[in-house]
C-alpha cells in the first residue's frame, strides 16, 4: 500500500511539474523581447510586425523538427528569399548567410567553393551537399557541382553549420547544405515559363509544370542557359532536366521517384599574375584554349510509410539511388598538354526507421539507419604523352543510432553514434602499375542539450566527434614527367589517414520579440590529421593538429510588415598547431565577414532590396608559411527588384554596383612567390520575366 501511495504522489508531483512547464511555455516574450517591445510600443501605430512561425526542418535530424528543438545552428532559406536574391545559381543565395563564405573561381557559378567553419581550399570535401537528402558530393576533389540543379526548381535550402557526421557520415565535418526541390503538393496544375537575360551575353530559357491531387504530386523543369563570362574563355553553357513524382496510395504510404540529367561546357581562363593584369587587363586570360565539360544523370526511388503502433508511431523510409557522372578537362601549355578525365558511377541504399512515443509528458524519438554507397572512379589523367589509367573503388557502410528525449516541453536531450567502414581498391593500369587496398574505419558521436525558456526561444549546447575519409584525388594525383631528369611525379600516396575532429558549440535562438530575431553561436573545433594540399611537397598530406573557432551572429528586424532588415556577422580563425606551420593561418579563410541589407514590399506586388557584403582579407591558397601579402578585403553592393501581378513577374538585379575590383579566390604558383588572381565580375545586371497559369 505504501508503494501505491508513493507512486501516486510521484505521479501528482510530475503532473504538476508538467503543467507548470506547459504554462511556462505559453509565456510571452523573454526579458530581451519585452525590452525591445517596450522601447518600440509608442510607435505601434506605425510599426505593424507579426510573429514568424518557427520553421520545420529535416536536415539536422533526418526527421521533421522545429528549429528551436535542435542543438544545431541551422538556417532556412525559403523560396521567397531565394527569389529576393535574384541568384542565378544556388551558391549566390548563400552569400549573405553568417558562417558561410562563397568563392567563385570562374565567376560564372561552375567552380564554386562554399566554406563553413574555415576549411579554405578543402571546404569542398568538408561541407556535405544534399539534394532532397541525396548526396551530391563526388568521391574526387570536385565536391558538389552547384550548377547541376536549376535554382528555380528549389523550394528551400536548409544549412546546418557544424559537424553532422553521426547522421551523414563522410564529408559532413563542417556542415551540411540540403537543397529541397519543389513538389506539386496537391495543388492545381501550374505551367510556368521563364526568360532571363543579362550582362556578358547571359540568357536563360526555362519551363516547368507542377501540380497534384490526393493521390499524385508531380513537378518537372527543363532549362538551358548560356553565359559568356566576365573574362576571355569564361563561358558556361548548361542544359538541365529534372522531375519528381510522388504517389500516395494511402494516408500512410508514399512512393517518390525522381531523376535528372545535366550537361555543361565551359572555359578555364586560369589565374592572372599582376604582370598579366597590367598587360591584358582583368578580363584577359593566359589560357584561352583550356576547356572542360560535364555530363551527370541520376535516378532515385524513395518509399516511406508510417504506422500507429498504439503506444507510438513508427516511420520507415529510405533512398535507392544510381548516378553516373563524366567530366573531362584539357589544359594546354608549352611544357606539355594535360588532360584529366573522370567517369564516376555511384549506387546508394539508405534505409532508416524512426519510432516516436510519449509517456508522462516525456517524448522520445529513436532513429536508426544504414547508409551504403558504392563508388567507382575511372581516371584517365596526366600529360597527353604519358596518360595514366587508374580505377579507384570506394565502398562505405555506415550504421547510426540517435535518440531525442523531450522532457516537460522545455528540455530536449539528444545523442547519437555512428560507425562507418570504408574499402578502397586502387588498380593502376599504365605508366605506373600496381594494385593496393586501404580499409579505414571511423566513428562519430554527439550529445546535445536544448532548453526552451519560452515557446519561441531556446539556448543549446553540443559536443560532437566527426570524421572525413580521403577522396580519390587525395590518394592519387596526376602524373607529370620532368623532361630534364625523366622523373615521373604524382601517382599514389597511401600514407593518409582519416581526418577526425572534436567540436564544441553553444548558442541561442531568441525569437520572442515580434520586432527582432537573434541567432548567435560560438564554436571550437580541434582537428586531428586535417587533410590538405601541401604546396611544399606538391602532394596531399595530413596535418597533425589544427584549431578552428569562431562566432556567428544572425539578426533580423521586422519593424513593419513590409520592411525586413538584416545584419549578419561572422568571426572565424583557423590555424595550424605545432609543426612546420605552427601558428600560421589556414589559407583562404577570412577572419571577418559582415552582411547587411534592407527589403521593402509595396502592396504585396513590388519588392525592392539592397544588400552589402563585406569579406575580410585572407591568405592566398598555398601560402602555408603566411609570407606573402594577403588577398585584399572587398565590399560589394547589390540591388534587386521585382513586380508581380496576374501570373506575370518581372524582376531584375544590379550586382557590384560600384564596380569593385576584387577576387574571391587567389593562389600562389609553383614557386610560392607569385600570386595568381581569379578576378570577379565588375558591375553587371540581369533581368527576366516569368509567366504562370
Amino acid at each position: 500500500m505504501k508503494k501505491i501511495f508513493a507512486l501516486a504522489a510521484a505521479v501528482i508531483v510530475i503532473s504538476n511539474f508538467v503543467f507548470a512547464e506547459e504554462e511556462k511555455a505559453k509565456e510571452g516574450p523573454s526579458i530581451f523581447g519585452r525590452a525591445i517591445e517596450e522601447v518600440l510600443s509608442p510607435l505601434e501605430d506605425v510599426f505593424t510586425p507579426y510573429y514568424r512561425l518557427d520553421p520545420i526542418v529535416i536536415t539536422s535530424t533526418r526527421y521533421a523538427d522545429p528549429t528551436l528543438n535542435v542543438s544545431d545552428n541551422i538556417s532556412v532559406i525559403n523560396e521567397r528569399y531565394i527569389k529576393d536574391t535574384r541568384a542565378k545559381y544556388i551558391p549566390d543565395a548563400l552569400r549573405y548567410e553568417p558562417g558561410i563564405t562563397v568563392s567563385d573561381l570562374l565567376g560564372n557559378g561552375k567552380s564554386v567553393r562554399v566554406d563553413m567553419r574555415g576549411f579554405g581550399d578543402s571546404a569542398v570535401s568538408n561541407v556535405l551537399v544534399l539534394v532532397d537528402g541525396r548526396r551530391v558530393n563526388q568521391v574526387d576533389l570536385s565536391g558538389a557541382d552547384w550548377v547541376e540543379l536549376d535554382i528555380d526548381a528549389v523550394e528551400r535550402i536548409e544549412t546546418v553549420r557544424g559537424p553532422m557526421s553521426v547522421l551523414y557520415g563522410d564529408n559532413a565535418t563542417a556542415g551540411v547544405v540540403n537543397i529541397i526541390t519543389k513538389k506539386g503538393k496537391g495543388v492545381k496544375p501550374e505551367i510556368a515559363f521563364y526568360y532571363d537575360m543579362g550582362s556578358y551575353r547571359y540568357s536563360s530559357y526555362k519551363g516547368s509544370i507542377s501540380g497534384g491531387t490526393n493521390f499524385l504530386d508531380y513537378f518537372g523543369m527543363l532549362s538551358t542557359s548560356y553565359n559568356n563570362g566576365y573574362r576571355i574563355n569564361n563561358h558556361l553553357e548548361t542544359v538541365d532536366y529534372n522531375a519528381n513524382v510522388t504517389i500516395k496510395p494511402t494516408d500512410h504510404l508514399k512512393l517518390t521517384m525522381s531523376g535528372g540529367y545535366h550537361k555543361d561546357w565551359y572555359g578555364l581562363p586560369g589565374a592572372l599574375k599582376p604582370v598579366d593584369i597590367n598587360s591584358i587587363g582583368r578580363k584577359g586570360s593566359i589560357a584561352p584554349d583550356n576547356r572542360a565539360k560535364t555530363q551527370d544523370g541520376y535516378m532515385m526511388f524513395t518509399p516511406s510509410a508510417t504506422a500507429d503502433m498504439g503506444f507510438g508511431e513508427l516511420e520507415f523510409s529510405g533512398d535507392i539511388l544510381a548516378r553516373q557522372r563524366w567530366t573531362n578537362a584539357i589544359y594546354y601549355s608549352t611544357w606539355g598538354d594535360v588532360a584529366n578525365t573522370h567517369h564516376i558511377q555511384t549506387f546508394g541504399l539508405t534505409p532508416k526507421a524512426a519510432f516516436t512515443a510519449e509517456f508522462l509528458g516525456i517524448k522520445n524519438r529513436l532513429l536508426a539507419g544504414m547508409d551504403y554507397y558504392g563508388n567507382c572512379d575511372k581516371i584517365n589523367s596526366g600529360e597527353l604523352s604519358a596518360m595514366d589509367n587508374i580505377i579507384i573503388d570506394k565502398d562505405t557502410v555506415g550504421f547510426y543510432l540517435t535518440d531525442t528525449v523531450e522532457f516537460l516541453r522545455s528540455f530536449i536531450v539528444n545523442g547519437g553514434f555512428r560507425t562507418e567502414w570504408a574499402h578502397y581498391k586502387f588498380d593502376q593500369e599504365s605508366v605506373l602499375q600496381g594494385r593496393s587496398t586501404k580499409d579505414p574505419f571511423e566513428y562519430a558521436c554527439e550529445a546535445g542539450l536544448v532548453y526552451k525558456y519560452n515557446d519561441r526561444s531556446s539556448i543549446y549546447a553540443q559536443y560532437s566527434r566527426s570524421f572525413r575519409f580521403p577522396v580519390t584525388e587525395d590518394w592519387y594525383s596526376s602524373l607529370y614527367i620532368d623532361y630534364f631528369s625523366g622523373k615521373v611525379t604524382g601517382g599514389m600516396n597511401l600514407d593518409l589517414e582519416p581526418q577526425t575532429a572534436n567540436s564544441y558549440e553553444i548558442g541561442i535562438k531568441e525569437y520572442s520579440s515580434k520586432y527582432l530575431n537573434v541567432n548567435a553561436d560560438y564554436y571550437l573545433m580541434n582537428i586531428n590529421n586535417e587533410l590538405y594540399y601541401d604546396s611544399i611537397t606538391n602532394k596531399n598530406a595530413i596535418y597533425p593538429n589544427t584549431i578552428h573557432h569562431g562566432l556567428e551572429l544572425k539578426t533580423d528586424a521586422f519593424l513593419m510588415d513590409s520592411v525586413h532588415a538584416f545584419l549578419n556577422y561572422t568571426f572565424q580563425k583557423a590555424f595550424f598547431v605545432g609543426g612546420a606551420y605552427a601558428g600560421n593561418n589556414i589559407p583562404m579563410v577570412p577572419m571577418n565577414k559582415i552582411s547587411t541589407g534592407l527589403k521593402y514590399t509595396f502592396k504585396d506586388c513590388v519588392d525592392v532590396a539592397y544588400s552589402i557584403n563585406y569579406i575580410g582579407s585572407r591568405r592566398f591558397a598555398n601560402d602555408l608559411h603566411n609570407t606573402m601579402p594577403s588577398l585584399k578585403e572587398y565590399v560589394t553592393h547589390d540591388i534587386r527588384f521585382s513586380y508581380r501581378k496576374y501570373g506575370f513577374e518581372i524582376y531584375g538585379a544590379i550586382n557590384n554596383i560600384f564596380n569593385e575590383a576584387y577576387s574571391e579566390y587567389g593562389a600562389l604558383d609553383w614557386s610560392l612567390t607569385r600570386p595568381g588572381y581569379y578576378p570577379a565580375p565588375g558591375t553587371n545586371a540581369s533581368m527576366g520575366v516569368r509567366y504562370s497559369f
